[in-house]
């Protein structure tokens, strides 16, 4: 913390001289930034593509030609909460994707 001025009232650090890299901390750091990115970028993009499958599936459903009155109803109730929802996504989805920045 001395070293990268994190910390300005404890004097100068003691140890490892003036060279922050000596300490080998700040390459600890970028490899656990690097690893923990590299899982998220890996969970979301399975989120991603389970997400997509499941759109698909469901767009499978509503544009299918219904069978009768019934089947039409519940395919347009199917439909309308969906696009209801799916209205929500850019949203959430920008809001988890701010964490990469």
């Amino acid at each position: 913390q001395k070293h990268s001025g994190a910390r300005l009232n404890d004097g100068a650090p003691r140890v490892f001289g003036n060279d922050p890299a000596a300490t080998e901390v700040p390459a600890l750091t970028k490899f656990v930034h690097a690893a923990s990115l590299s899982m998220r970028a890996k969970k979301v993009l399975l989120q991603t593509r389970e997400l997509l499958a499941f759109a698909e599936a469901l767009e499978s459903l509503v544009t299918a030609k219904p069978a009768d009155a019934t089947e039409n109803r519940l395919r347009a109730a199917a439909k309308a909460a969906f696009d209801a929802r799916a209205a929500t996504l850019p949203g959430a989805l920008d809001g988890a994707l701010d964490a990469f920045d």
